[in-house]
């Protein structure tokens, strides 16, 4: 949140001084509503960060955005236009790598990854219900493994009753080698009324990361 700040002081200052420069703005999430909004730490910055933020991409040469949505609601709100980054798998589409079939180890497990921020307690519940009742529809013992899983909700997982495992924290590679034996990936949204600019400009963790999970064959 501070270099966001850093950045629009420095982009402002920088367009009053030389409004010659060219200056490029990449946007990854929306500052207000995308960041701000949805810290309990640092709500209170949401109101203060609007007017440079909004003042800085109204100032810049060109802007890119993660999402069409995005750039929708940009070009809605300030009117001004937008370049969408798409994810590497729409230019470059990946290869999925399988392996022999003899080599596979019998199906007896339904074994779901979790990767990024978990939002909201009671949707984490639901989550897990949802894991456990794709089980036993599939006669298959489900267990979820977590990238990332804060303290304050390990105690909601054991409760559920579910098996599960986690990492606190992993380079991207390691976390990719042991989520790609996992059968699914979830990434979690949050669904309160303050994340509603959020969920409609904003892409799951880590898109392209995703992209390199091995395929298993069912």
């Amino acid at each position: 949140q501070r270099q966001m700040c850093i950045r629009d002081s420095l982009g402002l200052r920088l367009a009053a001084l030389s409004p010659e420069i060219p200056i490029h703005v990449s946007v990854q999430d929306d500052q207000e509503y995308g960041m701000y909004s949805r810290s309990s730490r640092y709500r209170w910055f949401s109101r203060l960060t609007r007017r440079p933020f909004r003042k800085l991409l109204q100032c810049a040469r060109s802007i890119d955005v993660t999402s069409h949505g995005m750039s929708d609601y940009y070009n809605r709100i300030l009117g001004i236009n937008s370049t969408v980054i798409h994810p590497i798998i729409e230019r470059f589409p990946v290869k999925f790598e399988t392996k022999d079939s003899n080599t596979q180890p019998p199906l007896c497990g339904l074994r779901i990854g979790h990767i990024g921020t978990i939002y909201n307690a009671r949707e984490l519940g639901i989550f897990l219900q949802a894991v456990q009742l794709a089980g036993r529809q599939l006669h298959r013992s489900a267990s979820v493994h977590f990238v990332g899983l804060a303290h304050k909700y390990r105690e909601i997982v054991q409760k559920s009753g579910i098996e599960f495992t986690f990492n606190w924290s992993l380079p991207e590679e390691d976390a990719i080698e042991k989520l790609s034996h996992c059968d699914a990936m979830y990434a979690m949204y949050p669904f309160d009324s303050t994340s509603r600019v959020f969920r409609s400009t904003s892409l799951p963790t880590k898109p392209v990361s995703y992209t390199h999970l091995r395929a298993h064959e069912t």
